[in-house]
C-alpha cells in the first residue's frame, strides 16, 4: 500500500481512510463536507443522506445505517432502515435511506450512526 490510512495530508480532520469512503479527494481540505449527514424529519419517517466513495464500492466497502433511541446504552439496529435513491456525482454516489419510525409517542427521539465495513 502506497498510503496510510490514518493520515491526514491535508489537514481537514479526515484520514485518507474516510476520504476513500466518503469519495473526497485526500489532497484537498473538505473534512466538513464529508462529515455532514443531513437528516430530514417528514411526519413518520426520516430520511438519511450520505456520500458512498464509488472506488470504495467497487473496491468492496460495505455501508450501514444503523439507529438507536438513546446513546447511552450500545443498542444500535438496522431493521426499518430501507434504500431510496442514489444519485451520481461524479466521484461518489449520493444516497437516501429512510427510517420509518414506529411508538413515535413512546420514544420520539432517534438517533443515526454510519458504520462501515471494509473488505
Amino acid at each position: 500500500k502506497a498510503y496510510d490510512d490514518a493520515a491526514d495530508s491535508d489537514g481537514d480532520g479526515l484520514t485518507t481512510q474516510e476520504e476513500f469512503v466518503f469519495g473526497s479527494d485526500p489532497s484537498i481540505p473538505d473534512g466538513n463536507a464529508s462529515r455532514l449527514i443531513p437528516i430530514l424529519i417528514d411526519g413518520d419517517q426520516a430520511a438519511v443522506t450520505f456520500r458512498q466513495g464509488k472506488e470504495a464500492r467497487e473496491y468492496g466497502v460495505v455501508w450501514h445505517l444503523l439507529w438507536s433511541t438513546n446513546l447511552l446504552e450500545n443498542a444500535w439496529y438496522e431493521d426499518g432502515i430501507e434504500f431510496v435513491s442514489e444519485s451520481d456525482e461524479n466521484l461518489w454516489w449520493q444516497v437516501v435511506y429512510k427510517h420509518e419510525k414506529s411508538n413515535i409517542k413512546e420514544t420520539p427521539r432517534r438517533f443515526f450512526k454510519l458504520s462501515v465495513e471494509m473488505p
